[in-house]
């Protein structure tokens, strides 16, 4: 792309629809706003990847929306998911025996690769976001993520046994 995106003008003209767009899929006015904050973002940081032989301006923009409002409906259902209550977990597990060594969280993380369960203290136990650990630790935001998944993964694993 020749000229920059600013963002002040994606925010004029088609601010409204972006956070429509964010807003059905989030369900929550707030968590909507977020979206849009996060995905005027990437859409300036990524603009040079815009190629109009490959479709309009609107279309790039909104594909970025939807999977910024994706990943966090995701991140959102995985925390309340985590957090739920030791008695909620136990029932909706929809078993009758329950292994007492896997009872006790912290220990289980101590049982991950360290760089995940770092990832892992850090956004369920301290309370940070993705973004906030990524920006505060100099970690991409990808790699967060990734560690994130893994960590939960082997948390399940270990939940199972």
């Amino acid at each position: 792309m020749k000229t920059e995106l600013d963002i002040k003008y994606i925010d004029e003209n088609y601010g409204r629809q972006l956070y429509v767009v964010a807003l059905s899929i989030v369900n929550d006015y707030e968590m909507a706003k977020d979206v849009m904050q996060d995905s005027l973002v990437k859409i300036w940081k990524n603009q040079h990847k815009f190629n109009k032989g490959k479709g309009a301006l609107w279309t790039w923009m909104r594909s970025i929306v939807s999977r910024t409002a994706i990943d966090h409906f995701r991140t959102r259902s995985c925390n309340r998911r985590f957090l739920a209550s030791p008695s909620e977990a136990v029932f909706s597990a929809g078993t009758t025996s329950i292994n007492i060594d896997t009872l006790d969280i912290q220990s289980n993380i101590s049982k991950l690769k360290l760089k995940n369960a770092f990832i892992i203290r850090k956004i369920y136990i301290e309370g940070f976001s993705e973004i906030q650990v990524s920006e505060n630790y100099n970690i991409p935001l990808g790699t967060v993520k990734s560690r994130k998944k893994i960590g939960l993964r082997n948390l399940r694993l270990i939940y199972k046994n």
